[in-house]
């Protein structure tokens, strides 16, 4: 029965592969990747960050594709792997605290055009024979991942460019591929250097590590050393620790005398500027970030004074974005009263463009039927800067 199921889901990739070819699956407007740059105004040399719009690239779906693929048939053991702050907080409070033990963070540069997709493909073949895989399975990936690979390509001022190496930027697999690749390596080339005695935890995300040793026991220049000889077209930077502080996400992380403790923290050139509350925004866009940064500094296990500080800055950011305080009580009260969850996926939706209190007045017909309401709106910079160059 279920080689019955692999040979139907293959059957099902097939087809896709031949649909993508011809530009004819659920995109009937394919288009060439579009390449555009965002500064990284956080850096002291301010480059340029490179941003791919994959969305409308005839091998959208492809890769979607293969993301279901491979996370059903090679799942990852995410051993070193964080999914979020919270789970980092976690567990380094099950680590014993001595004072010998210092923090670092790795860095990897430019981690998709750098990975080695020649490589990957070996990965996956090693995998499939790992987990037991057939060999008619076997090919099947490997040929939908090859596929994917060779789409590779941009455009830029009206000119199409291959990238020449590396995973394709913005798209759904480059993602998981990446996972693929480095968490392979963390079990193979690197395995020996993170079980030794000195390296007391090791955490990944994404392209982020954050490194706790005992600083007696190991030379973090070594460990830079020996990541880098893994795989010399990865670039990693090392950041030590300063006055007992490192950040690492969204959270700075300081060691005390008797443990780690944590507090917010921000880039330089983080702003408080949020959705202002005259603005003409549905006002379920507007509590998005403030019920974001009320959560974060709620749940968070942060030392009461750094808490006792975020709180304030929440109030600050309120204030400088014309909001009551009084809004923190509310999210306070719905926290203390949580609503039950509801399966959205047996709710029916409708999608309004958001202008103001005409909308509310004919979306309030649509939720006395029991239709659920998400709003959109053209309300954005984006816009605003196509409307005037039109102009």
């Amino acid at each position: 029965m279920f080689q019955k199921e692999v040979t139907h889901t293959l059957n099902l990739c097939k087809i896709l592969i031949h649909l993508e070819s011809k530009w004819k699956y659920t995109n009937m407007n394919p288009q060439t990747p579009r390449l555009k740059g965002l500064i990284k105004i956080h850096k002291d040399d301010m480059p340029i960050r490179p941003v791919v719009d994959y969305s409308q690239a005839p091998a959208y779906q492809l890769a979607k594709k293969l993301n279901n693929i491979l996370e059903t048939f090679l799942p990852l053991p995410n051993t070193f792997n964080i999914t979020n702050s919270m789970q980092l907080m976690n567990e380094i409070s099950e680590i014993p605290f001595t004072p010998d033990l210092q923090l670092a963070s790795l860095d990897i540069s430019d981690l998709y055009s750098n990975i080695l997709t020649d490589d990957i493909e070996h990965i996956i073949r090693s995998m499939c024979t790992h987990q037991d895989i057939n060999a008619e399975l076997m090919l099947e990936i490997l040929a939908i991942t090859k596929t994917f690979l060779m789409q590779n390509y941009y455009s830029f001022n009206a000119k199409t460019y291959i990238q020449p190496k590396g995973l394709a930027m913005g798209s759904p697999s480059s993602s998981i591929l990446s996972k693929l690749y480095i968490q392979h390596m963390e079990h193979t080339k690197a395995f020996h250097t993170l079980t030794k005695p000195g390296i007391v935890a090791y955490f990944q995300y994404v392209d982020d590590i954050l490194l706790i040793y005992n600083r007696h026991l190991i030379d973090i220049e070594d460990v830079l050393s020996t990541f880098s000889s893994f795989c010399p077209s990865l670039k990693f930077t090392l950041e030590l620790e300063k006055d007992n502080k490192l950040n690492f996400l969204d959270l700075t992380l300081e060691k005390t005398n008797t443990c780690f403790s944590y507090s917010i923290y921000r880039k330089a050139t983080t702003t408080d500027t949020i959705i202002p509350m005259d603005s003409n925004h549905p006002f379920q866009h507007k509590m998005a970030a403030i019920r974001y940064l009320f959560n974060r500094a709620s749940t968070y296990d942060l030392h009461p004074t750094y808490k006792q500080a975020e709180m304030d800055k929440i109030k600050h950011i309120l204030h400088n974005n014309m909001y009551n305080s009084s809004v923190l009580d509310i999210l306070k009260r719905q926290k203390q009263h949580p609503k039950q969850a509801q399966d959205l996926s047996k709710q029916k939706w409708a999608k309004f463009t958001y202008t103001g209190k005409v909308t509310r007045t004919v979306t309030k017909l649509f939720q006395q039927a029991g239709i659920k309401i998400a709003y959109t709106t053209k309300n954005n910079l984006e816009n605003i800067q196509h409307h005037r160059y039109q102009q």
